[in-house]
């Protein structure tokens, strides 16, 4: 025997209580929520593409690659319309599962190069990532292009344990270390308390 919709009328408009206790929306009020949604400037691809494009060098290791982008995402596009790179904390700090996704895609289709040398993976873009990202970095503020170069540059030139180094001791961003297997390494520090 199936059972009915429940019928629930909200501001004159129908919602549906489902069977599974899910909410089913009429045509009008889907509508509605959907016009809510704003699409992002920059999704989750753009901003890898956007990091390995700020400086014509490749960035040496997923880790790097992916500590570099949770800064990025964090300090230069926090006031952008941009997707969410749903990072989560982890056995080394911030990780995505989704942007490996986005990663290992964008290698796939040929935008991003991986190179190996000595035991690491190098990462850059290759000429279909510099063309399809080239028009998207031009329509970036020029304040914002030049805080990603200078960041990516500065990033670059402290490696991987001085990136570490930083993001945990950043109290905004505790909530990301609390799964590490090497905070104890980079303890945080707090005057006065």
């Amino acid at each position: 025997m199936e059972k009915e919709l429940i019928p629930i009328i909200q501001k004159n408009e129908e919602v549906f209580i489902l069977p599974d206790k899910s909410v089913a929306y009429s045509m009008k009020r889907a509508s509605k929520e959907y016009e809510k949604i704003k699409p992002v400037t920059y999704t989750a691809s753009d901003l890898i593409l956007l990091l390995l494009g700020s400086q014509d060098k490749p960035i040496r290791s997923k880790t790097v690659l992916f500590k570099e982008l949770f800064v990025f995402e964090r300090e230069i596009f926090k006031n952008q319309n941009i997707e969410n790179c749903k990072f989560v904390p982890y056995y080394y700090g911030p990780y995505s599962f989704y942007i490996a996704n986005k990663l290992d895609t964008l290698i796939y289709f040929g935008l991003i190069k991986v190179t190996k040398k000595r035991n690491l993976n190098e990462y850059e873009l290759s000429q279909s990532g510099k063309k399809m990202i080239k028009a998207k970095y031009i329509k970036l503020p020029i304040q914002i292009r030049r805080k990603m170069e200078n960041l990516r540059k500065g990033l670059d030139q402290h490696g991987v344990q001085n990136i570490l180094k930083a993001i945990y001791k950043k109290p905004e961003y505790q909530e990301y270390i609390v799964k590490s297997r090497i905070a104890h390494r980079y303890k945080l520090i707090t005057w006065g308390k």
